[in-house]
């Protein structure tokens, strides 16, 4: 595949356009760190943005910061880790499951719309996306949203183009909602409880006063329930919850909390394990036991581990498991599988994202002719 690596957004809208002349395909990347999600790209040619880097407007007093779709994840949190703040999503950094070096860039983490252990508490990687500029499929510049909370009005474009894996439009420029990070944190750490009693006792304290960050399981590992904010606050939610829960318990202190869950968002009781296909699902929590269940019955080896309470399942299992196999699992009407990391063979035979219903796949159709008419961005990459 030949690279082309423009300077500049100019630079850039001229590659779309004489691509789009040509009808010729594009793979959009960054760094390429999630290069290996999704469908193998048709196409020919690639269009990095890794020379779209670096943060233009960060003003901490505001909670906002822009930067180019091609700066490093590594430098806008060192940036906002330098004046006390963070991305309230906690995005998770893939790179250990995904053999890449790094975890990429912020282009590449809003593409792919990806959130962590605190999204349910603390909203989406979508909710925190102010504003955009980006190149459309005819090689046309332009700007939603806006780069305060204030501006962001009418349809929001930005939210859409979040999750979109790189077909809609090439991402020039973020803005992003940022505030300001936890004082502390402390995690409550259970050992030895099975995976029904284990989300049982997550869902009992998420529905306590104790305004838990985070709620994890590991499948025969164990169980963990993150506080965050002034110190005696942390304290006294801390007993709380120990009180409500009844059982022995380790505290981890702050650096340690910050530890367990840093390996947490890196998903290494996944990524240390065999190099087998992981599957990611988003569920009611009060059914992700008897889909893993299901699950394990289709290979017994099966890895889980269950983030936000049991809303999010995350599996390692055995290739010989097919997809349809994997989504029959899941409830009609209770969510959906994504394959997160598979050998390219696997990938290459589709299936890699949830099936959509007609209704909703004539929708995605009509939004890819109208921003994409040509059909360049990432051909192939949803298949």
């Amino acid at each position: 595949m030949e690279w082309l690596t423009p300077a500049d957004e100019t630079a850039a809208a001229e590659v779309v356009r004489w691509a789009a002349a040509r009808r010729e395909g594009l793979e959009i990347r960054g760094h390429g760190t999630k290069a290996a999600i999704g469908s193998p790209v048709q196409a020919a040619f690639g269009l990095s943005l890794a020379g779209l880097s670096g943060i233009t407007a960060y003003d901490p007093a505001e909670l906002v910061l822009t930067a180019a779709a091609g700066t490093p994840l590594a430098e806008i949190r060192a940036a906002l880790s330098a004046a006390g703040q963070h991305l309230p999503f906690e995005p998770p950094d893939l790179s250990a499951l995904l053999g890449t070096p790094e975890e990429g860039t912020l282009g590449g983490l809003v593409s792919a719309g990806l959130s962590g252990a605190r999204r349910p508490f603390a909203g989406a990687c979508r909710d925190h996306v102010l504003g955009v500029r980006g190149i459309g499929g005819g090689g046309e510049p332009f700007r939603a949203g806006g780069q305060v909370v204030k501006n962001v009005t009418g349809f929001d474009l930005s939210k859409l183009l979040c999750g979109a894996w790189g077909t809609l439009a090439v991402l020039t420029e973020i803005s992003l909602k940022v505030l300001p990070a936890p004082e502390t944190q402390a995690t409550l750490l259970l050992d030895g409880l099975d995976d029904t009693r284990a989300l049982s006792l997550l869902g009992q304290a998420l529905r306590s006063p104790a305004d838990v960050s985070g709620a994890a399981h590991v499948s025969g590992g164990e169980t963990a329930l993150r506080l965050e904010g002034p110190p005696e606050s942390v304290r006294w939610r801390g007993q709380g919850l120990r009180d409500l829960l009844g059982l022995p318990v380790r505290l981890l202190d702050d650096a340690a909390s910050r530890d367990w869950w840093q390996r947490w968002q890196r998903l290494e009781p996944l990524a240390a394990g065999p190099d087998f296909p992981v599957w990611k699902l988003s569920l009611v929590p009060t059914q992700a036991v008897a889909v893993a269940g299901l699950l394990r019955q289709a290979d017994p080896s099966l890895r889980a581990v269950y983030d936000w309470g049991g809303g999010l399942l995350w599996v390692a299992l055995s290739p010989t498991v097919e997809a349809a196999r994997i989504r029959q699992a899941v409830p009609p009407g209770g969510g959906h599988a994504t394959l997160i990391r598979a050998p390219l063979a696997v990938r290459a035979a589709g299936g890699v994202f949830a099936p959509e219903a007609p209704a909703v796949a004539a929708l995605s159709r009509r939004l890819k002719d109208s921003f994409d008419p040509a059909g360049i961005f990432n051909p192939g990459r949803m298949a």
